[in-house]
């Protein structure tokens, strides 16, 4: 509510005698003021404010009550007074200790009783929610930052003073302007940025963009929200239903929708695959929109007192709010919203705060999420009602990577491509991530600059500078050939059966020989257990979704896994595929396979770069992107890989698979050659029904 409404209410809450007011604001001074307005309207009822710095104090008379400025001794005066008088108000600001259950929190509440016996009043103002034990025993309300016809007030009355001494330009519709500007912010913060505009001793038409950069330097400071200056011309090539969908929501988040009974839209999560454009489509809309982008940067958030995050990421919401309309772009939201938190109690309410906030939250904030790994975050954040859409974001198709490739060329090299190359280059990005493209064509840039010239490199050059280039999607394989021949040999199946099969690890750990089938033209496994702790010993549990599943293996994977377990595993359908390194009796533990793997990685020279997975779990993701960048539904996807959920397979599937493509031979061209010999048998067992494919075989070129 604004002042007006605000003070009003108080009003009436002091003529019903409400035992107890609670004011919620960020703006205590202005508040207080609220207050003295009243004690100048009740005259007949005396009005006692209390604050930390200046002890309790009579209002009108402005005189001190008593010389001890603890709140103890206000307390204890408020209770000597409402045993002696009727008709008394007491006002408390910025109190510590009472949001919950406490010592304070319950004085209040007898103080309150007795205040309600004599007709007094005690008035409560903060910015902190108060013990629903105290609120509940009176009225709350709300004094929000001021309005723009309120700063327009503020600003007129700061400057007018000065108008006789010191030169002025801003007249009527400049203090409106500025008014516009600083909407969002406080009365102080408005008075703050006015008063060093007039420290200049002039004020300019042209000061008012000054008055952006004031606002944004008041939002950057809290809470981790910063603003992203938009300088250059944000193109993204691609994602047509993206910004068709964009398109149809822009009047909505732009427009005034007072008296339509249409919300404004809530905003879109976008995840899929690094480099691909996600960011940069946050960008994109705030400059399209010709709306201010603020990031929220979650790492910031996170704080090392007890509910310090929760504070934080409330203030920097309702910043957001205050700064409305905007875009808010929160990049790799699992970072700080992952429901695989565990225990992790602070993890948990910051989940519940963000998404309280994406329900009720009427404000124009459109709020761009970008997410590495859908999977992680919590369901209930992908539900209709949160964000508007979800969209995943694949590697670009040819037409898409035609498209980013004359973008980037224009941006860099201002220039334009030949059909020729482009038709070549086109065909040489198969596999690369926007980012890849933008690298190569900075380079292209960067030899003209060294040559001074403004002429293209030969179609030679420029094609080997993209022939050079290894994209992140297609930079696995060589990892896992060289962990493979790093690590000890009774682990090097398991590496290559999780490459392949993308089982946990502690599914592949509690297979025994009865769980494998290599026979003639079919390989696979069934995953019936899970590795579970037993006391000190391991056994064999459930899976995570308690259910068997049967997931095939390519025959090179087969061939290796017969030899590990001619050699490593003991005879019988009981015996243990991969045992202790000591005892072949017993399960092999998780944590020994992963020192183990370390200790490979390093041999092998394997960096994880940030962003992508580490330990064994980066082999279930590289099978999984490797499947579903094959052309595997959904369905498939989440049958293989064992999970519950489809957003959890979506993080995997293509935009635009193409299910008449044989997918597991299309996943052995992606492998390297060495896998070529996956095909033939392969295709068997798809028509055997052992694994959902399609049976058209794709030709090699």
């Amino acid at each position: 509510m604004d002042g007006r409404q605000t003070a009003e209410e108080v009003r009436r809450f002091l003529k019903a005698r409400v035992p107890v007011i609670v004011m919620r604001t960020v703006e205590p001074t202005r508040a207080l003021a609220i207050v003295n307005e009243m004690a100048n309207d009740f005259r007949q009822m005396p009005f006692f404010s209390y604050t930390r710095t200046e002890g309790l104090r009579e209002v009108l008379s402005d005189s001190a009550v008593t010389d001890d400025y603890s709140l103890v001794a206000a307390l204890d005066q408020a209770q000597q007074t409402f045993r002696s008088r009727a008709n008394v108000n007491f006002v408390f600001s910025d109190l510590e200790d009472l949001e919950n259950d406490s010592p304070t929190s319950r004085h209040f509440a007898q103080l309150i009783h007795l205040a309600e016996r004599n007709s007094c009043a005690i008035i409560l103002i903060g910015d902190r929610p108060v013990w629903s034990g105290l609120s509940r025993l009176g009225m709350t309300t709300t004094l929000d930052v001021p309005t723009v016809e309120e700063l327009y007030e503020v600003v007129s009355s700061t400057i007018e003073p000065y108008r006789l001494s010191i030169p002025i330009e801003w007249q009527d519709l400049e203090i409106h302007r500025a008014a516009e500007i600083l909407s969002g912010v406080t009365e102080g913060e408005a008075i703050n940025v006015i008063s060093t505009l007039l420290a200049k001793e002039e004020v300019r038409n042209d000061d008012l963009a000054e008055l952006s950069q004031f606002k944004d330097r008041i939002f950057g400071a809290l809470a981790g929200l910063e603003r992203v200056r938009l300088q250059e011309d944000y193109k993204v090539g691609g994602l047509e239903n993206l910004k068709e969908w964009l398109t149809s929501k822009q009047r909505l988040m732009t427009g005034d929708l007072t008296g339509w009974g249409v919300r404004p839209p809530k905003g879109v999560l976008l995840c899929g695959v690094p480099g691909c454009g996600k960011s940069l489509s946050a960008k994109a809309i705030a400059q399209e929109w010709e709306l201010p982008l603020y990031r929220l940067d979650m790492a910031a958030i996170m704080g090392m007192y007890v509910g310090e995050s929760e504070s934080r990421l409330r203030e920097a919401l309702a910043t957001a709010d205050r700064a409305a309309p905007c875009v808010l772009w929160i990049d790799e939201i699992e970072k700080g919203l992952a429901s695989g938190a565990g225990d992790n109690s602070v993890t948990r309410r910051l989940i519940g705060q963000f998404l309280f906030w994406m329900q009720e939250s009427t404000s124009k904030v459109f709020l761009v999420a970008t997410s590495n790994d859908v999977s992680t975050l919590p369901p209930e954040l992908l539900r209709k009602g949160r964000f508007d859409a979800v969209f995943f974001v694949d590697l670009p198709t040819e037409e898409e990577r035609e498209e980013i490739l004359r973008l980037c060329f224009r941006r860099y090299t201002q220039c334009e491509l030949t059909l020729d190359l482009l038709r070549d280059l086109v065909m040489l990005t198969d596999g690369f991530a926007g980012s890849d493209i933008d690298a190569v064509v900075n380079e292209v840039a960067e030899i003209m600059y060294t040559r001074q010239s403004r002429v293209l490199p030969d179609d030679l050059t420029i094609t080997q500078h993209f022939r050079a280039v290894v994209p992140f999607s297609r930079s696995n394989p060589e990892e896992v050939a060289a962990i493979a021949g790093a690590i000890r040999p009774e682990l090097r199946a398991l590496v290559l059966l999780l490459a392949d099969a993308g089982l946990r690890i502690n599914e592949a750990l509690a297979l025994r020989r009865g769980d494998v089938t290599l026979g003639r033209g079919t390989a696979f496994v069934d995953v019936a257990h899970s590795l579970v702790h037993q006391g000190k010993s391991l056994v064999p549990g459930p899976t995570k979704t308690r259910r068997i599943r049967r997931v095939q293996i390519t025959p090179a994977t087969a061939d290796v896994l017969a030899d590990h377990l001619s050699a490593f595993a003991e005879p019988g359908p009981d015996g243990i595929v991969f045992p202790g390194f000591s005892d072949s009796s017993q399960y092999l533990r998780a944590s020994s396979a992963s020192r183990a793997l370390r200790e490979a990685m390093a041999s092998a020279g394997v960096v994880i770069p940030a962003g992508r997975y580490g330990g064994w779990h980066a082999f279930r993701h590289y099978s999984a992107t490797r499947f579903g960048q094959a052309g595997a539904s959904t369905a498939a996807i989440m049958r293989r890989y064992g999970w519950s959920r489809p957003e959890q397979a979506m993080h995997y599937q293509r935009a635009d698979a193409d299910y008449e493509r044989d997918v597991l031979d299309r996943m052995a061209r992606l492998a390297g050659p060495e896998a070529e010999t996956w095909s033939g048998r392969a295709l068997e067992a798809a028509d055997a029904g052992v694994v959902d494919l399609s049976s058209r075989r794709r030709r090699k070129a």
